[in-house]
């Protein structure tokens, strides 16, 4: 293998704390907030356009109810500090020093490059970062293309996330040849991906255990 695609919230950043600010939105605005299990099994739709009215509708919210929360989440999380740590830093220099990285997210570059830099985690160290947008985002395989037109070669190149019906159906829609590595503890457990047919061994508890696998696939 030579290149690999991480998705930014869930295997690299932690995706509870983010989850964890908007409950917290939503009670500060005096409202019952959604569970955290709805939550992150759809943490990578873009939260401000499509997903908060799935929120607003399923919560019974009314439209100036869902604004109050918004712009109070948005308020928390420009607050927000992920917590440190420092096997991450290591374990990003060990993969950068062998293969070349690529970030995939939803969240501004404002965004991860700060909580990157508390990480200690340089931008540099990815040759391409891929923000989508409103009009297009996983799980639409053409998320891909920037990808592919910089040289990640998908019979060389890994894709790493943390959801099934965002990050591995972008890669079963593009009907290419990426391997795909789960994370466990984001959107979804090991039950969900075997279920849709990642290969056990391929089911990683944490970052820190993809230099492992990479040497073996």
């Amino acid at each position: 293998m030579e290149s690999l695609i991480l998705d930014l919230i869930g295997p690299v950043l932690p995706i509870s704390p983010s989850i964890d600010k908007f409950r917290e939105a939503a009670q500060l605005c005096e409202l019952s907030p959604p569970t955290t299990l709805f939550l992150r099994k759809h943490w990578d739709r873009n939260l401000e356009t499509d997903f908060i009215l799935e929120i607003a509708k399923r919560m019974v919210w009314s439209k100036a109810q869902m604004q109050e929360v918004l712009e109070m989440y948005v308020c928390l999380l420009n607050k927000l500090t992920f917590p440190s740590d420092p096997k991450l830093r290591r374990t990003m220099e060990e993969l950068a020093g062998k293969y070349r990285l690529g970030l995939i997210t939803n969240q501004s570059h404002e965004f991860l490059e700060r909580h990157l830099s508390v990480q200690d985690v340089d931008v540099k160290m990815f040759s391409h970062i891929c923000v989508t947008s409103n009009q297009l985002r996983k799980p639409n395989p053409a998320v891909l293309d920037s990808f592919k037109s910089l040289g990640f070669n998908p019979d060389t190149s890994v894709y790493v996330g943390d959801s099934v019906d965002y990050d591995y159906k972008t890669i079963v829609n593009d009907h290419s040849k990426y391997k795909f590595i789960a994370i466990k503890g984001g959107a979804d457990d090991g039950c969900d991906f075997r279920l849709a047919g990642v290969a056990y061994r391929l089911i990683l508890n944490r970052l820190d255990e993809l230099p492992q696998i990479m040497r073996e696939i």
